[in-house]
């Protein structure tokens, strides 16, 4: 009996070692505390979920990949016109990616299921400028198993899922700013 549990104590202690460092609370390089993702109620994925790009047209009909490799952090927002939570969301995301754009964030938000001259108001209204994609089917919101908008799903650089949050968040806060700012300077992928 001892040498089973001398045994998992091994295990236990090198797989801490092997989960990816944006899960683990801590100081040293690389390492996000978990109270950032819990000030903005994120609930972080288990390592090592890697999800494959979203390819969706835009507002133009130009075919937007997420991309993987270019950012640090992609922020992916499902949303509608119609979604009081969504329209109240969309002007501190708008304030997060000017804040954020040149330093590796990625914001895309994903239209569900709606005319794109409904889509191109609301852009107009509340001047967004990260991009807009079209989910005119739905299969993309199916996809991420959606149960409710607004949802925003956080990929590292290399499309790992770090976490999910649902429902309205005040994404220019100073809680949303420690957050990302932690997540763009850490070693995730390492």
């Amino acid at each position: 009996m001892p040498r089973f549990v001398h045994s998992l104590t091994i295990v236990l202690l090198l797989v801490g070692t092997l989960l990816p460092s944006f899960s683990l609370a801590g100081q040293g390089e690389g390492r996000i505390s978990p109270e950032l993702f819990s000030a903005m109620d994120i609930n972080v994925t288990e390592p090592g979920q890697n999800m494959a790009p979203v390819v969706l047209p835009d507002l133009s009909g130009h075919v937007v990949q997420s991309d993987h490799q270019n950012n640090k952090l992609i922020l992916l927002v499902f949303w509608a016109a119609w979604c009081g939570d969504c329209r109240r969301e969309m002007p501190p995301l708008s304030e997060l990616y000017r804040n954020f754009k040149d330093k590796g964030l990625q914001i895309l938000a994903i239209d569900l299921m709606e005319p794109p001259n409904t889509v191109r108001q609301f852009k107009d209204q509340f001047s967004i400028d990260f991009p807009i994609l079209l989910d005119v089917a739905g299969e993309t919101g199916r996809r991420f198993s959606l149960h409710a908008i607004p949802t925003t799903y956080l990929l590292d650089g290399q499309g790992n899922l770090i976490g999910k949050v649902t429902g309205y968040h005040d994404w220019s806060s100073e809680r949303a700013t420690k957050l990302i700012t932690a997540l763009l300077t850490s070693d995730m992928e390492e």
